[in-house]
């Protein structure tokens, strides 16, 4: 189904695992090489329908994560394309190994789904929650990694997906809508999320720009309209690709803005801040920048607010700092 406004604004009901795996059923019907794994999370994806419409392409390996990437790998080496769903702790943490050596050395057709990422399970505690994975999957050799802004965006990555060729991870942990009318979301290239102060289109030049992606590139924009109520031109981009990271995009911002800030519910190490960091450092590029995670460490239980909380992770945490940085540039 086409992502028209009103399919935009059923969408902003829906869980987002749900609109993965409509996404999902919609492709396969059109696709006869698509199959459908998962690690006993099938209901969160709502599973049940994919296997009723194709009981032939659906299978459940129940808690066996390691044998959900065996599986996979060895299904795509038979010419399919296979789309692999559970929690993104399990579905990088725990198989790491068999990523890199059943999935990604030998380039095959496997699209990881990472569900409930960064410390969107709340309550489960630090068993489930998942900081590290686009650390760790823009390490794999030829892997591409996804983050979607919002449902949206999700729902778009999966439908493109189908004739995607190669080994993918997309990291799930949003729950809002940034979308509300028909938008064009390219693979691989970075979305301007401001199109008032878009570079190189509307403006030369931003006091500062705001890079984000998944469920923090809504507070990147709530951020950037508080800055901009004290008289700074601010932009947003989110880099909803993390891997092959878009370079061109990277190299203009850094040279058209001030202050660039990174905010992500990952750590900084191995996520956005540490690659715009590296990649800063070798060109000498001239802007300022600041980074924003999740603190390395270990959480108590609690809200998904009580957690963000204790990273001081969100717009309202970083906009001061950002303020007194761009007082004394």
């Amino acid at each position: 189904m086409a992502l028209n406004a009103e399919k935009l604004v059923s969408m902003a009901r829906q869980d987002p695992n749900l609109v993965y795996g409509e996404a999902l059923l919609n492709i396969a019907a059109t696709h006869d090489k698509v199959l459908a794994l998962t690690a006993d999370t099938g209901h969160y994806v709502g599973a049940e329908e994919f296997a009723a419409q194709f009981p032939e392409r659906f299978f459940d390996v129940g808690i066996s994560e390691q044998n959900l990437i065996g599986m996979a790998a060895g299904l795509a080496a038979s010419g399919y394309n296979v789309f692999a769903s559970t929690f993104a702790v399990f579905i990088t943490e725990r198989v790491f190994e068999l990523l890199k050596l059943d999935v990604a050395y030998r380039h095959l057709n496997v699209k990881l789904i990472g569900l409930s990422s960064g410390l969107s399970t709340t309550t489960m505690g630090n068993s489930h929650y998942c900081c590290d994975d686009v650390a760790m999957t823009t390490l794999l050799p030829g892997f591409t990694v996804l983050a979607p802004g919002d449902k949206a965006e999700l729902y778009e990555m999966v439908t493109q997906l189908q004739d995607f060729a190669g080994p993918v991870y997309v990291r799930i942990n949003v729950n809002q809508m940034l979308h509300t009318s028909p938008f064009t979301l390219t693979l691989g290239k970075a979305m301007c999320m401001t199109p008032e102060t878009e570079l190189g289109v509307q403006t030369d030049a931003v006091d500062v720009c705001l890079l984000s992606y998944g469920s923090m590139v809504s507070e990147a924009l709530r951020a950037a309209k508080a800055i901009t109520r004290k008289g700074y031109k601010a932009a947003v981009y989110n880099f909803h690709t993390l891997k092959p990271l878009d370079e061109e995009a990277l190299r203009l911002i850094l040279t058209s803005s001030k202050l660039v800030v990174t905010l992500e519910e990952h750590y900084v190490q191995g996520g956005l801040g540490s690659m715009v960091a590296q990649f800063k450092g070798l060109h000498d590029l001239p802007a300022k920048l600041l980074t924003y995670g999740i603190a390395q460490g270990f959480f108590s239980a609690g809200s998904y607010l009580h957690l963000l909380k204790e990273s001081r992770l969100g717009a309202s945490f970083i906009v001061p700092e950002v303020l007194q940085v761009l007082a004394a540039l």
